[in-house]
């Protein structure tokens, strides 16, 4: 099957259960592979939801500058302060006039509804076609919007985990998976179960 026929037969199950197509909850797809994607900046795992909002690993200088100049206006890093490159990266997105914003995941630990309920926040009321998400490699962006799909979106977790999967989720998979299954022991009757 085709990233492409991968990407619509995902979109169709979201519609079909309820998934909502103009937020950052919907498909990605492998920038490379799409032809309705736009080009890409270079970050490392990128991939871009249905919506416009582009995930992956840390930027390179190149990559915001490029990213600038298509238009996007906000970075969320999803990185902690003391990985290489941060303080850097903040510095270049305030220079190039982009909305810089940092939620710290710290690995599993840092895979919890609170950060979730966080990225929402940071991402309410922006354009995610003019929006980046990132960590180092894009695990911790698709983690955080599985959860965001599940707390926030009410996607049930077996779709709030393959959207997650479609936005770089890898590594940490087994923590996302961990969450759902506490939430659901703790809350049976929930229908996202």
């Amino acid at each position: 099957m085709t990233n492409l026929a991968r990407t619509l037969a995902l979109a169709l199950v979201l519609t079909a259960c309820g998934g909502s197509s103009d937020d950052s909850g919907g498909a990605a797809t492998d920038t490379a592979g799409s032809e309705s994607a736009a080009a890409g900046y270079g970050l490392p795992n990128e991939r871009r939801l249905d919506t416009g909002l582009v995930t992956g690993g840390h930027p390179s200088p190149a990559a915001l500058e490029a990213a600038a100049a298509d238009g996007v206006t906000t970075v969320i890093s999803l990185q902690t302060t003391d990985e290489a490159g941060v303080a850097e990266e903040a510095a270049q997105a305030e220079a190039l006039g982009l909305a810089y914003v940092n939620i710290p995941v710290a690995g599993a630990e840092g895979v919890t509804e609170e950060n979730a309920r966080a990225l929402d926040e940071a991402l309410t009321g922006l354009d995610p076609a003019q929006t980046i998400v990132h960590c180092a490699s894009g695990n911790r962006a698709g983690a955080m919007l599985a959860l965001r799909a599940f707390h926030v979106e009410g996607l049930p977790r077996t779709e709030a985990l393959a959207l997650g999967r479609s936005a770089g989720l890898s590594g940490l998979a087994d923590a996302v998976t961990a969450h759902f299954e506490a939430h659901c022991a703790d809350l049976p009757a929930d229908a996202r179960c």
